[in-house]
């Protein structure tokens, strides 16, 4: 029986993976928050084309980088405001930040179209 090869993509996230649960309980939460969103960064980087070698490096830093701002801020807002302990729902957290890069992105892009027209209608009166 052949086994089928495994593409780049998927070993990357194999070894992310498998970092994650090595390194994290040794490093604690702030470890698993970034892995988790370079994890979910390389299950969204599977859907996209890309020119080159570095627009897929950019794309996954921006995901990141996107990533463990929004779930940074969340978990501050959470210690802050709550009982909770901020880092209870942390990996899935970035994780999913990471693998909607496109969606939030597209959001924030039509959040800011929006505040540009009423800003625009209200300096232009």
């Amino acid at each position: 029986m052949a086994t089928e090869p495994i593409s780049a993509g998927s070993s990357a996230f194999i070894i992310t993976g498998a970092a994650a649960a090595l390194l994290g309980p040794v490093l604690g939460p702030a470890v698993l928050m970034a892995f988790s969103a370079v994890i979910g960064s390389l299950l969204a980087l599977g859907g996209v084309k890309t020119e080159s070698k570095w627009d897929a490096v950019r794309f996954t830093a921006v995901a990141v980088g996107l990533s463990l701002a929004l779930t940074g801020t969340g978990v501050w807002l959470v210690e802050h405001f709550t009982p909770l302990p901020g880092s209870l729902a942390i990996m899935p957290v970035a994780f999913c930040f990471a693998a909607a890069r496109n969606l939030i992105i597209d959001f924030i892009g039509k959040l800011l179209d929006v505040v540009v027209s009423i800003v625009g209608r209200k300096g232009g009166a």
